[in-house]
């Protein structure tokens, strides 16, 4: 069943923006009373960059050596992490190990690097401990969350969790769905049938893919998973992983694990399904309708 949506997720995401840039400028001008930047476990990545509120921090691989390719309208769904032009240092806490510099962007403030990396935020983490923007794939690049122990550019991008990918099933109702190794529920465009990609560009902010990097061969999967796994390339590094021919995408609406608010959105020609965990064949992959009713719909885009 096919619902209607309001609320742009689009509008929710230019305000977290704001809230975010404005946090950090007072935290980073003020004595802190804690680290700004620390450890943390977030899903499944241990030791991942967070900042002092457990927000997670990104980097964008192909920024390696500061390079910036993250400017203009990509800045509203990944704020960089910035302090005031007079700041010459960053408090960091235990397990920090790399090196911590700045880069300087135009205006009264400077962005904070690491490793060579200019650091972000991403605008769809509504909570601390998120990883919402793990996997997105722009400007040349793959948007990854920062290790806080690396000691080089090389060992930065926490990729780690993404090379053991495990797909599993987890009951909503009557429904089997198919979730990731987090327990986040994973979805389907139904105009991709055959891995014909539709979601691009500013739909990724939306629709994260779920990645592996290219070397990987093989994905895990749970009791329950009967489909077939595959893969469909995407950029130079990364490839997506598809089930029975279609690509699968987490939603960046659900904020908690078994929510499924992007069941039923229009778009690019299709209609976003979640996955059936048990569909052996395309036709029955999407689930079309499913038994628990989401408290909030969005349309993102």
């Amino acid at each position: 069943m096919v619902r209607r949506f309001f609320t742009p997720l689009a509008a929710s995401l230019v305000l977290l923006t704001g809230s975010l840039a404005s946090s950090t400028l007072l935290e980073s001008s003020a004595t802190a009373s804690g680290p700004l930047l620390q450890s943390a476990t977030i899903g499944s990545y241990h030791g991942a960059l967070v900042d002092s509120t457990h927000h997670s921090i990104y980097l964008l691989t192909s920024e390696v050596g500061g390079h910036v390719r993250c400017s203009g309208a990509c800045l509203s769904h990944w704020p960089p992490v910035l302090v005031k032009n007079s700041v010459m240092s960053v408090s960091v806490g235990a397990g920090v190990s790399g090196h911590v510099g700045f880069l300087h962007r135009p205006g009264a403030e400077k962005q904070v690097t690491f490793n060579g990396y200019p650091l972000y935020w991403f605008a769809g983490d509504s909570a601390p401990g998120q990883d919402h923007g793990v996997g997105i794939s722009a400007f040349g690049g793959t948007w990854l969350l920062v290790h806080a122990g690396a000691h080089t550019s090389g060992a930065t991008p926490f990729a780690a969790a993404m090379m053991s990918t495990t797909l599993q099933a987890a009951k909503v109702g009557k429904s089997t769905l198919l979730v990731n190794s987090s327990g986040r529920t994973l979805y389907l465009l139904s105009s991709e049938k055959g891995a014909k990609i539709k979601c691009a560009g500013g739909c990724l902010n939306f629709w994260p893919p779920l990645l592996v990097a290219d070397s990987v061969t093989h994905v895990s999967v749970g009791m329950g998973v009967m489909g077939k796994v595959g893969f469909v390339a995407r950029g130079a590094t990364m490839k997506q992983v598809t089930v029975n021919g279609y690509p699968v995408y987490t939603y960046a609406g659900d904020t908690k694990a078994g929510a499924t608010t992007g069941e039923g959105v229009k778009a690019l020609g299709g209609v976003w399904y979640v996955v059936n965990a048990a569909a052996t064949s395309a036709p029955k992959t999407p689930i079309t309708t499913i038994s628990s009713t989401p408290t909030t719909t969005t349309n993102g885009y």
